[in-house]
C-alpha cells in the first residue's frame, strides 16, 4: 500500500511553515518587488508590459546581472552569524535583489556587495548595520508574526501600485 505523499511530509513536519519561515517569505517578496520597481523606475520601463509580477526585470546588486523576479534572492549583506542569529536579519538596508549564482554559489559575493552598500547607502549605514548584526537579535516567536504580518502588508501595498 503505498502513502499519500503529502501526508508524510506532515508527519515528519516537513510541510509546516514556522513564523519566521513565514516572516522571510514575505520579506524576500516585498525586497525582491521593491528592487524589481525601483529598476524598472530607474531604466524607465513601462510595466503595462509584464502580465505577472514574476515577469519584472532586476539587476543583481552585486554582479548586475538581469533576472526576473523569481530569478533572483534577497540576500543579506550581513548573514546570520553562526548562533543563526543576527540584529539585521530584517532590516530592509541589509537586504537586496541578489542573483542566485551571488547569493548562493558565490556566498554573497561580499567584494562587490561592499562595493554596492557604499554607493546605495554610506559607510557610515554599513558600520551602523555592522553594529546590529554583531549584537544579535533573539526574536520572539510573536516578534516573527508582526514582522510576517508587516511584510505581508508592505508587498501587498507595492502590487496593488503596479496593478
Amino acid at each position: 500500500m503505498q502513502r499519500n505523499s503529502r501526508v508524510c511530509l506532515n508527519l515528519y513536519g516537513l510541510n509546516e511553515m514556522t513564523p519566521k519561515k513565514r516572516a522571510w517569505q514575505w520579506c524576500s517578496r516585498y525586497i525582491r518587488l521593491r528592487d524589481c520597481l525601483a529598476y524598472c523606475e530607474r531604466m524607465a520601463i513601462d510595466l503595462i508590459q509584464f502580465h505577472r509580477i514574476e515577469d519584472l526585470p532586476v539587476a543583481c546588486c552585486t554582479c548586475g546581472a538581469i533576472r526576473t523576479f523569481r530569478q533572483v534572492d534577497a540576500g543579506h549583506y550581513f548573514g546570520r552569524r553562526e548562533g543563526g542569529s543576527s540584529g539585521t536579519y530584517f532590516d530592509e538596508r541589509n537586504i537586496n535583489a541578489q542573483c542566485k549564482t551571488c547569493n548562493g554559489f558565490q556566498q554573497g559575493n561580499f567584494h562587490s556587495y561592499t562595493t554596492f552598500m557604499q554607493k546605495k547607502y554610506s559607510q557610515e549605514v554599513i558600520d551602523e548595520l555592522y553594529i546590529k548584526h554583531i549584537g544579535g537579535k533573539k526574536y520572539q516567536v510573536g516578534e516573527f508574526t508582526a514582522i510576517g504580518l508587516y511584510y505581508k502588508g508592505a508587498y501587498e501595498a507595492l502590487v496593488k501600485e503596479v496593478s
